[in-house]
């Protein structure tokens, strides 16, 4: 017998899937943990709780399949990028990690913009200066707890940290590196050049290796509290952005995959670096060699549904409890019962500001144009179009970069929904494909993992076994041209709201309210 694991550390809970090399089963588990925002634009994690979910993971998946962990051949790793974990010399977390949805660095940007240079930064990394990155939550710590900064040996990001905890070596890889801002993405090293700037050490930083690499082996130690064998050999792995991209099949140059998780995402993958010089998409390595991906990022896509579920969905959980389905399959029910473009009812996905292609950390949520005759139902759909019209645009920004898309495919929880995948096909008036399995970032892990141990000759080789995609849905023209009228709308409402953002954030600031 023979299996691959996949270990995926995301921003609220921890993901572990074990694949069947023979059989092709796939078990699932997962841990949930939260977010901890203790100050206005504050959004933290415990690296401990990281750890813990992820124990609690694998040992439940050890047990529901019934597997024994010495017929694991590797593990492969992935997680949310640019969180990270400050260590000191003894491997000990100095204080929590410091989350990708943070903006508490917006002085330190601004400096780096203004001292270092936009410019440079974009020469040496193909990426520009945002609260996201760890650069600049790296100088708000260094400026704001300077005796936690002298205590600090080394900086890993989320995924990372988890790999030191299962093997003791502290590695990362170029597509992880990617999202520090530190790292040269066209040359595939850390820059020197930018790290001098800045008066930031590099031993700080882990060591560079491939996402197919072994890097360790799981230790006595850690054997002890998962449930795993000793010995078993750990994957690099890659950041979840390329990793999902593995999981989807997409390592053909313009292959685009939308993500409706958490997050949203729109990527393609390209051959060659294809940075976006007006600073609204990114472009990090992807975790295939010589191969490229540009990616737009949304602020709240899949979190704009839940947050709408929690705070006025209580009928519909009650109802899916009482008949034992899934609450959003409900919401999804109703939400069909619209006509498309909602009667008027437009919904901008910012409830905890925008990144691509606004980067706007001041932008929120908005409903616009509803009226009496609007229901529970109209805003469920307009949150689902609302989300399809920031992917559309995301995506209309990486082909005005010269990327001509081939195909799109489908990821991510949201994405499950037969009817969000449809409502994107009409806005985008493109077919619309659907992945099998539906797994992701872990499914990419996996998929890196049999490559890294030699159980499949080479990426492509292991998604064409691995991944399948189906044509499920095709755009419906009426409703697309009908789309257009509204996306219009829909791009006018920003650029209108932009100012009033800004002072509704001030007022904000100033009351000390924590709008996140």
């Amino acid at each position: 017998m023979s299996f691959l694991m996949g270990i995926d550390l995301g921003t609220t809970g921890s993901k572990v899937i074990l694949y069947d090399t023979n059989k092709k089963n796939i078990y699932r588990s997962y841990e949930e943990y939260s977010l901890s925002t203790p100050r206005a634009g504050w959004v933290e994690q415990d690296s401990e709780v990281w750890w813990d979910a992820t124990k609690k993971s694998v040992k439940r998946i050890l047990s529901s399949s019934k597997v024994h962990s010495s017929d694991i051949e590797a593990i492969g790793l992935c997680g949310q990028m640019h969180t990270h974990v400050l260590l000191d010399k003894a491997g000990r977390p100095l204080r929590p990690a410091i989350s990708w949805m943070d903006q508490r660095s917006g002085s330190q940007v601004e400096s780096l913009k203004r001292k270092i240079g936009t410019e440079f930064i974009f020469d040496q990394t193909a990426n520009f200066p945002t609260t996201t990155y760890t650069l600049p939550q790296l100088l708000w710590v260094r400026e704001n707890e300077p005796e936690t900064f002298a205590r600090t040996c080394k900086v890993l990001v989320a995924k990372d940290y988890i790999k030191f905890r299962l093997t003791g070596e502290m590695t990362t890889d170029p597509s992880e590196a990617s999202g520090t801002l530190l790292f040269d993405v066209v040359h595939r090293r850390w820059s020197e050049e930018l790290l001098h700037k800045v008066g930031l050490p590099k031993d700080i930083l882990p060591e560079l290796t491939s996402s197919t690499d072994i890097v360790g082996k799981i230790t006595r130690k850690a054997a002890s509290e998962t449930g795993l064998e000793t010995g078993i050999p750990v994957i690099s792995g890659g950041g979840d952005c390329a990793t999902e991209a593995v999981g989807a099949g997409i390592i053909e140059e313009g292959q685009m995959v939308t993500v409706i998780g958490t997050a949203g995402v729109v990527y393609i993958c390209t051959h060659a670096p294809r940075p976006d010089a007006r600073f609204r998409a990114l472009c990090w390595y992807h975790a295939v060699e010589d191969q490229w991906i540009t990616i737009a990022v949304m602020q709240s896509t899949g979190y704009a549904l839940k947050w709408f579920r929690d705070n006025f969905g209580r009928e519909e959980k009650d109802l899916a409890e009482s008949r034992k389905e899934d609450v959003y399959e409900i919401l999804g029910k109703r939400a069909a019962t619209v006509p498309a473009g909602c009667e008027g009812l437009v919904f901008l996905p910012y409830l905890m500001g925008e990144r691509s292609p606004h980067w706007d950390s001041d932008a929120r949520g908005v409903f616009f144009g509803f009226s009496i005759h609007h229901t529970k139902a109209h805003f469920v759909r307009s949150i689902m179009e609302g989300v399809a019209y920031a992917i559309k645009e995301n995506a209309e920004v990486i082909q005005n970069l010269g990327v001509k898309t081939k195909e799109v495919r489908a990821l991510g929880g949201g994405n499950k929904s037969k009817l969000w995948r449809q409502i994107q096909a009409d806005v985008m008036g493109r077919r619309i494909l659907k992945v099998v399995p539906e797994e992701g970032a872990a499914w990419g892990a996996v998929i890196l993992a049999g490559v890294g141990v030699g159980l499949y000759g080479s990426a492509p080789q292991a998604i064409k076994e691995m991944v399948k995609v189906i044509p499920e849905n095709e755009p419906d023209e009426v409703k697309h041209r009908r789309y257009n009228d509204w996306y219009k709308v829909y791009r006018q409402l920003y650029q209108r709201l932009a100012p009033v953002y800004k002072t509704t954030a001030e007022i904000l600031r100033k009351e000390n309210i924590n709008s996140i």
